[in-house]
């Protein structure tokens, strides 16, 4: 897929632009720059499909607004010396799948309770996990303050939960823990643009 095919879609697929820290933010799930790992299923064709079990780690697919959140806690932990590493931002469809089976169908433990990508947030740009750059995934002190400044922040810190606590999770806050009927219907017709307009309405 070459660059200005993607940057047309981008602009089809384009909403219209937010107002984030005064700044003017175009808000579009689609970049001509991203690396395929988070391009739309739709434009992965052929060998390229592999790239839909590849997690996607770039910032710019998440709603401008919840960026901003993240982004504003990922200061947070590098100011106290917490370097993060976003390990995952929005996610396939293909990939929920193969999480969910793993530990059911699939070996290893089971590592989520989300079998749709359209029943978890990931899915819509509103979710990222993140987790430490120097221990990885085992650094109990390094998610306790990740938690902390993301919900200061404003998002939900998913190392909170009661149940299946999620320790890297850190999501949109405006659905609890799971989106609304209207929205996974739109997800699964590819209207992730209209679900961003609902969710944040464009500034005048």
């Amino acid at each position: 897929m070459k660059p200005l095919l993607l940057t047309l879609t981008a602009l089809l697929l384009g909403v219209a632009p937010y107002v984030v820290s005064g700044q003017t933010v175009q808000a579009t799930p689609l970049s001509a720059n991203l690396p395929k790992a988070c391009w739309p299923e739709s434009l992965l064709t052929g060998k390229d499909t592999a790239w839909l079990y590849v997690p996607c780690r770039s910032l710019e697919v998440l709603h401008p607004v919840v960026r901003e959140q993240v982004e504003c806690m990922l200061a947070r932990q590098r100011k106290g010396k917490w370097p993060p590493l976003v390990q995952e931002t929005r996610r396939s469809k293909p990939l929920q799948d193969r999480y969910y089976q793993q530990g059911r169908t699939r070996p290893g433990p089971r590592i989520t309770n989300v079998k749709d990508v359209a029943t978890g947030m990931h899915g819509y740009g509103l979710a990222a996990d993140v987790i430490s750059a120097t221990k990885g995934w085992n650094d109990p002190k390094f998610f306790y303050w990740q938690a902390q400044h993301a919900e200061s922040c404003g998002l939900v810190a998913g190392a909170f939960w009661k149940k299946f606590p999620d320790a890297p999770h850190v999501q949109y806050a405006g659905w609890g823990n799971s989106p609304p009927l209207w929205a996974r219907g739109l997800l699964r017709q590819d209207s992730l643009p209209a679900i961003w307009r609902t969710i944040y309405p464009p500034t005048p």
